[in-house]
């Protein structure tokens, strides 16, 4: 895959980021909550298997945030679940600061896009966000980040994971203008993928995004769909040449 970016990014490629609990990334932060039992037990489960390869930092918007949201100038991969529309000044501010750094997103919310509805700053941030993860009606990515002919039919970040686990993901809405198609389904519409965003000076750097969409935490039930979300972060930070070929190992 990095040979892939090479080619296609050249003209603006930054350093690249090889990240993992051996090569770097010590923490992330993990922006999300659930409700309901079963919706709290599956993302506790997803918070447990991220935990055993990172120093995860949650903001639940329990209004008990302020340590995690300060971790965010300092962390190397951000993860967006399922969030109000509605954001704290604070964490909308933190998110902003992280995007300027060109750093690595992580988003499971199939809704990302209806969030920018909402008003103020954080609906400001939410269009950014649009932006990023290549799916916007507004601004396209850059042609160079078009998804291209020739990509391998399973990719690295699907291993382990058996193929029922995509009915839990939910169609990419054209237009989508993406690095490549991590799963699909059997028409070749992206179920998940990977994208890229540049930040501004004076960072000036592209940022991988990987798209998991889901229509609900309870979907991460699953230990398949949570294999593939932790294998994302791998993939988020051009590191999923550490996956092995049966998959990371997940909680049942």
């Amino acid at each position: 895959m990095k040979i892939l970016i090479s080619l296609l990014l050249s003209w603006s490629l930054p350093t690249a980021l090889h990240a993992c609990p051996a090569c770097g990334i010590s923490h992330l932060v993990l922006v999300g909550k659930a409700d309901g039992k079963t919706e709290s037990a599956a993302w506790d489960k997803l918070k447990s298997d991220l935990s055993s390869r990172f120093k995860v930092f949650p903001v639940d918007f329990d209004g008990n945030d302020e340590a995690a949201i300060a971790e965010l100038p300092t962390a190397k991969l951000l993860v967006l679940g399922f969030t109000p529309a509605e954001w704290p000044a604070d964490l909308v501010g933190g998110v902003r600061s992280y995007l300027d750094r060109g750093f690595p997103l992580l988003v499971l919310d199939d809704q990302f896009k209806g969030k920018s509805a909402a008003g103020g700053d954080a609906g400001d941030l939410w269009q950014k966000l649009e932006l990023a993860l290549g799916c916007s009606d507004t601004a396209p990515a850059p042609d160079a980040l078009f998804k291209t002919a020739g990509e391998p039919a399973r990719h690295a970040t699907m291993s382990g994971v058996a193929a029922e686990a995509m009915s839990a993901l939910s169609p990419a809405a054209p237009p989508c203008h993406l690095l490549y198609t991590i799963a699909s389904d059997a028409k070749g519409t992206p179920l998940a993928w990977m994208s890229a965003y540049q930040s501004p000076p004076p960072a000036d750097r592209l940022g991988n995004v990987a798209v998991v969409p889901l229509s609900s935490p309870a979907m991460l039930a699953s230990a398949d769909v949570r294999r593939l979300v932790v294998q994302s972060t791998l993939a988020a930070t051009d590191s999923e040449d550490l996956i092995p070929a049966a998959g990371l190992p997940v909680a049942p």
